[in-house]
């Protein structure tokens, strides 16, 4: 073959001869065609297909490769060297292998390299074949030997032709080949010998062409692989010819051929690269103006789980609210972001067709609050909040028969029952207001119809409800369901009180009571007993009873029936004849008398036709005749208290009373059962049973500033007594005096901080009976209990007991008149800020947790602390001392610091243990 002839195209590759026995290794000869392009010519030659190619023999068949050496290069150097110096015949060393042909090099290595890159990827060239009689055919003869040396890379080739080797007449050429770096004048005088011989020229011309510049090996390996898997997988054609393998040879060498190649991968990875960098950066901005809007933010509210977070700025307590838990969970409110952009301080959300909530923030101080207002727009949902109580511990309203501080277990209140009696400081005050000893508070407008769950429905929360049901709000069949209330955070206790009483509860503190009101006792001339009838012996006897012992009095109350019939409002002629005796007999006594008023009138009083002929009662369901109520077996009309007429009509019947008896104090009573008529229509619609209870209470202090209460709501502001009754309960063995202490402990809290120890609670709602007295030393404790009280009544008398109570009620008056009356009257500013005169234990450290835990302690003011006996046959006790230092009373001014428990404190009968706080210098 020379240089004007190629290999033909689609020629196959031929078989492997078999090796005969006896043959070397080296003797194995294969031929394989490949295309090779010419010197400037730039057509390209392809392989012909691998389907073409014929069967080969089993690699069983084939011989061994031979070993490669540790240091190749090292060995082909000194195999070079000696073969040239010594004329050994290169043909029999086992490390030299076949060469390719020209057609078998140009159908593997696909020719895709220009001829002057060749050289640099490490391709050689091999000599043409000739002929069989020696001419320039490019056969070799059997015995003949050619040298041939590479211009660039030192290659000496060996070309030998075997016998065995023949095909189709032509001779394959046998090479073999070894590196070695030689001499420059050596090359040079070679290639000028090829110059000058036309055998040389041929054969040199033929292979002028470059091999192709990359081996590609999965090309040769699939080729191999026709071959029955001769092992050549995993060797380049350098290393299967024991030449040095280069480093791993790259496509493309420049710059230019790279960035062309890889221009798509480039693109990708810048396109990638901003990608992540715009993305980066955008997050960056978002988290920093989220930052800066939370920075800026006070109402956070998720209107997704609509829960509403009120956190403490110090200690970071959280309180958490639950709210509209009556809408469906999967509506979501109109325009209400999580973060506003607008206004930080109010945020309004919208239920399409539902509901509107408005949330107002506003702060002093450490303490922020949250204004929550909910318009419902139709009566399928109603207002349903809830928030979650921890393990703080909590004081405020409750409607447990049996009070406790704080509040425990679980109990519903809702006001549409007309049930005054049993339903705890409900029963006393109509007042919705909460605090914990994490300093939060909540507060509920009282002009709301609420119903309140406390642990109840959801446990571990209370949950404020508000609905316009019946049977009392019957006749509001047109007004949608609202809620307002707020609720505080803060970081002391006592600080958060203050602020709710001095925005929420009322806008300013009561008067102190004129007189002696709190400075002498009270007296009642009979227990609770509608049934029994008042007379004027009765009064004049009290009243003996009062001046022959020389004890102090305040007024003289007439609790009994003193009516001929209820509603009439003048004193019973026939029981009371001789009207101006007792009027005389109460004055030398110093007392006052003071008469119990109700808002109810017999339907055989006097006054009772002209109330109906005037419409000043309240009306039944129908809202055209009066409406009456159960009292007792009789009925009655009930004053509508919303209607001016009738509330002018009825001061003007109790100012005659004051005109014409000299009396100036009342009680104001309707605690029973069922206080309203069923489905009631009042002059105005829109009456709660809280606005009923402050409406009654305000035209009562109209009339006089001593009165005594024993239900009222949102009266604050008024100067009133509220009456506290004590409750006998025996439990096992001990019988113990009950409700007294935490109930008035919780008034105080709530604002109204004139309680009065109104004697015990003897009778019974359901029997209409009294039950039996109390003993001498539940008596006797009673009295020294309701000595630390602002003010207290004797609703049954201590000379009932003997000499012994008459002169414990007289040192218990002088310990009342020296210690806690000059107490109250330094703590008016406390007052009017709507502070309790009896404090909770935690009001001098409200860190503490033990101060928590004591409901059977109390102080006056911050100076006195009390620790009564309060069961039957007790002389000892253990008692908490707060932080100070504190003087004892009962053991010759001892001196005790706290915070401190005793156990085992000794008490005598006639002691009451009670310590003054010393004051403390810096």
């Amino acid at each position: 073959m020379t240089n004007d002839k190629t290999a033909p195209q689609g020629a196959s590759l031929p078989e492997l001869p078999s090796t005969p026995t006896g043959s070397s290794m080296s003797d194995l000869q294969l031929t394989v065609e490949v295309d090779i392009e010419h010197d400037g010519d730039p057509r390209p030659y392809p392989s012909p297909p691998l389907s073409d190619l014929p069967p080969s023999p089993p690699l069983s068949d084939l011989p061994p490769s031979p070993p490669l050496s540790e240091s190749p290069e090292k060995d082909r150097r000194q195999s070079t060297s000696s073969n040239i110096g010594n004329g050994v015949d290169v043909s029999d060393n086992p490390r030299m292998y076949e060469c390719l042909s020209d057609e078998e090099i140009e159908e593997n290595y696909l020719g895709n390299i220009p001829p002057h890159h060749r050289r640099r990827h490490g391709v050689v060239n091999c000599p043409s074949p000739i002929s069989s009689d020696g001419a320039d055919s490019g056969q070799t003869s059997p015995e003949e030997h050619v040298e041939d040396e590479g211009p660039e890379y030192g290659l000496r080739r060996s070309k030998l032709a075997k016998p065995n080797s023949r095909r189709n007449g032509v001779y394959p050429k046998r090479v073999r080949m070894s590196v070695d770096e030689p001499h420059p004048e050596e090359i040079r005088g070679e290639r000028e010998g090829r110059r000058g011989s036309t055998e040389s020229n041929d054969t040199g011309a033929s292979y002028s062409n470059a091999l192709a510049a990359h081996v590609r090996k999965d090309s040769i390996a699939i080729g191999l692989d026709k071959l029955n898997g001769f092992p050549f997988r995993k060797k380049s054609l350098l290393g299967f010819m024991n030449l040095p393998l280069p480093s791993k040879v790259k496509e493309h060498q420049t710059k230019k051929e790279l960035l062309l190649h890889y221009r798509v991968h480039i693109f990708v990875a810048v396109i990638f690269v901003i990608t992540v960098s715009f993305v980066s950066a955008a997050w960056y901005f978002h988290d920093k103006q989220v930052e800066d809007l939370a920075t800026t933010q006070k109402i956070f509210f998720d209107p997704r789980s609509r829960v509403l977070t009120l956190r403490d700025q110090v200690t970071g307590d959280d309180l958490t609210g639950h709210l509209a838990q009556d809408l469906p969970k999967w509506q979501l409110p109109l325009h209400c972001p999580i973060s506003e952009k607008g206004d930080p301080n109010a945020k309004e959300c919208k239920w399409k067709k539902n509901a509107i909530l408005r949330i107002g923030y506003f702060k002093e101080g450490l303490i922020q609050c949250y204004n929550i207002s909910w318009e419902y727009r139709n009566k399928n949902h109603v207002p349903f909040d809830c928030f979650d109580l921890g393990s703080a511990f909590w004081y405020g309203s409750s409607n447990m028969t049996n009070d406790m501080l704080p509040i425990t277990g679980k109990f519903s209140f809702d006001p549409n029952v007309y049930r005054l009696k049993g339903n705890g400081v409900l029963s006393n005050v109509l007042e919705y207001y909460w605090l914990s000893s994490q300093a939060e508070a909540i507060v509920v407008d009282s002009n709301d119809p609420l119903h309140i769950s406390w642990n109840d429905t959801v446990p571990g929360k209370v949950c404020l409800i508000s609905n316009y049901t019946e049977p009392f709000y019957s006749y509001t069949q047109s007004l949608l369901p609202h809620l307002n209330y707020t609720v505080c955070n803060g970081v002391d206790m006592v600080e958060t009180h203050a602020f709710m009483r001095k925005y929420f509860l009322s806008p300013s503190g009561p008067p102190l009571p004129s007189g002696n009101v709190l400075t002498h006792p009270h007296y009642s001339v009979q227990a609770r007993d509608y049934d029994r009838d008042v007379t004027e012996t009765e009064v004049m006897a009290m009243t003996s009873e009062i001046a022959d012992k020389d004890l102090n009095c305040s007024t003289l109350e007439i609790d009994g029936n003193w009516q001929k019939t209820l509603g009439d409002l003048d004193l019973d002629q026939e029981k009371f004849a001789n009207i101006t005796a007792m009027l005389d007999s109460i004055s030398a006594s110093k007392c006052k008398m003071s008469l119990e008023i109700t808002p109810f009138f017999h339907f055989s009083s006097v006054n009772f036709k002209e109330g109906v002929e005037r419409e000043l009662f309240v009306m039944d369901a129908g809202g055209v005749v009066p409406g009456l109520t159960t009292l007792g077996e009789d009925f009655a009309g009930v004053l509508d208290v919303s209607n001016p007429a009738a509330k002018a009509w009825f001061t003007g019947k109790v100012n005659n009373l004051v005109s014409k008896y000299q009396t100036s104090a009342f009680r104001f009573s309707y605690g029973t059962k069922a206080w309203m008529p069923y489905k009631p229509h009042f002059e105005h619609n829109d009456l709660t049973p809280n606005k009923i209870r402050r409406l009654y209470t305000e035209m009562v202090t109209s009339i006089s500033q001593n009165v005594v209460f024993e239900q009222t709501s949102q009266s604050q502001h008024v100067g009133e007594l509220i009456s506290v009754r004590t409750s006998i309960k025996t439990s096992g063995e001990k019988t113990c005096l009950t409700n007294t202490l935490a109930r008035a402990l919780t008034l105080g809290l709530l604002g109204y901080p004139f309680i009065l120890s109104d004697g015990f609670d003897l009778y019974d709602a359901v029997t209409h009976s009294t039950s039996g007295m109390p003993s001498m030393d539940l008596y006797i404790r009673w009295m020294q209990l309701s000595a630390f009280f602002p003010a207290v009544k004797y609703s049954i008398p201590p000379w009932s007991y003997g000499s012994a109570c008459v002169q414990v009620a007289k040192n218990m008056s002088h310990i009342h008149q020296t210690h806690v009356v000059p107490i109250i009257n330094n703590l008016a500013d406390d007052i009017k800020k709507g502070l309790p005169i009896m404090r909770p234990v935690w009001w001098m450290d409200s860190n503490n947790v033990t101060a928590h835990r004591v409901a059977d302690e109390f102080l006056v003011g911050n100076k006195l602390l009390v620790a009564p006996v309060v069961c039957e046959g007790t002389t000892t006790r253990g008692i908490f001392f707060p932080k100070g230092i504190w003087s004892d009373h009962n053991n010759g001014g001892r001196v005790l610091v706290g915070p401190k428990y005793i156990e085992n404190y000794t008490v005598g009968q006639f002691q009451i243990p009670y310590f003054t706080r010393m004051q403390q210098y810096p």
